[in-house]
């Protein structure tokens, strides 16, 4: 939500002309999404298909503007999967089908004479997508699925701000041509002067929560699902040296103090940030008095949560750098099914079941290994470099 809050303030900051409502929207409770409109009163909303049920007036059905001498109308589309119900109230934001919203607002939009007509989409479907293709009144999509990218049909670029889509536009008589290109913003490039701050503070909200989490989590820190890299090695053993003399079993010093500290930097970094049994940094033995000071009435209880809090704080150190698990997943269920299958409590068949781990690809690298932080990224080259 911190995210979210401060990207709707960079768009009412920067004044677009036009923002579509997205499943951002319609991820948040009513009152969380009540919050984003007035963080971003400003922002130019504009959905075909969505409404806000406790604030119609939120956002337009379509929008109009002028640019380069051209009358421009919009629309907004989001995915009617995700769609809440009228009679949902639960949620805020209600969805209809996507090809009847988009229908209903060309009619009254092309009634305004606009010289170009764009919709912006967010996950449309194959399907609605190709219904709108056939109907032809749209001139121009942005947003759309990678897959479905073609003359008129251009996907977001992506990779924190890393990159822009800059379009040209080419009118020959009543007919216009497009030209997509990725543009590469510099890395000296300076943040805007109105949106830095909202990162800075984005960044501090979410290391005091991140501080939050280590004491709240320090009990949790027994109920073990990361089962750490001595239990892997301990049978594949032709994976130890590769990862000894990786990058990833460094990854933990490659950050200075000031990323260690910061839990977006960290991690890339680490083994299961803030997830039973991964990297907790847990906390010492002196905060979890002072959230507890009734602990110390009961020698007991402090004995047990003296020792829970010693083990957490020993598996937070081994959890940091890039372990087996951070690529592979959990892996305590996958150890305990194959010591029960060794020791004959379970056949094979349940064994194999249980034992099964992710093999990441190049999707789950660039998780990590985006262009902002591995601008030379490819796939086949760096895992040679770890092959196992």
């Amino acid at each position: 939500m911190l995210q979210q809050e401060a990207i709707v303030s960079a768009f009412d900051r920067m004044q677009l002309d036009a923002v579509n409502i997205g499943r951002m929207e319609l991820s948040r409770p009513p009152d969380s999404v009540q919050r984003l409109l007035r963080k971003g009163a400003g922002v130019k909303l504009v959905s075909s298909n969505a409404s806000f049920k406790t604030n119609p007036g939120a956002g337009r059905s379509y929008r109009i503007m002028e640019a380069a001498g051209l009358k421009i109308g919009v629309i907004g589309l989001v995915d009617d999967t995700l769609a809440h119900t009228p009679s949902d109230s639960k949620g805020d934001v209600v969805v209809r089908d996507a090809f009847d919203g988009a229908s209903e607002s060309l009619d009254q939009l092309l009634r305004q004479g606009p010289d170009l007509v764009v919709a912006l989409v967010d996950r449309i479907g194959r399907k609605n997508l190709k219904r709108l293709i056939e109907d032809g009144r749209i001139d121009l999509y942005l947003g759309v699925d990678e897959r479905d990218v073609n003359s008129y049909c251009f996907k977001r670029p992506k990779i924190q701000g890393r990159k822009l889509g800059r379009i040209a536009v080419t009118r020959t008589g009543d007919r216009f041509s497009f030209k997509f290109d990725e543009l590469d913003v510099p890395r000296e490039t300076e943040d805007h002067a109105e949106v830095a701050p909202l990162l800075f503070e984005v960044r501090e909200r979410k290391n005091e929560y991140a501080k939050q989490m280590r004491k709240r989590k320090f009990s949790e820190a027994r109920v073990v699902r990361y089962a750490g890299n001595w239990s892997c090695f301990s049978c594949h053993e032709d994976a130890y040296e590769p990862w000894l003399e990786s990058d990833h079993s460094r990854a933990w010093r490659s950050l200075n103090p000031e990323q260690q500290s910061d839990v977006t930097c960290a991690s890339c970094h680490v083994t299961g940030q803030f997830k039973p049994g991964g990297f907790l940094d847990s906390p010492t033995m002196s905060e979890v008095l002072e959230e507890n000071p009734k602990i110390l009435e009961n020698e007991e209880a402090l004995d047990r949560v003296q020792k829970s809090v010693g083990t957490a704080i020993a598996r937070s150190l081994m959890r940091r750098n890039v372990g087996c698990e951070a690529c592979h997943g959990t892996g305590e269920e996958h150890v305990q099914a194959m010591r029960r299958y060794m020791r004959g409590q379970i056949d094979e068949v349940r064994m194999q079941n249980r034992r099964k781990m992710r093999l990441p690809g190049p999707d789950w690298c660039m998780t990590c290994h985006d262009v902002a932080n591995s601008p030379d990224f490819d796939f086949s080259s760096y895992w040679a470099k770890i092959a196992h």
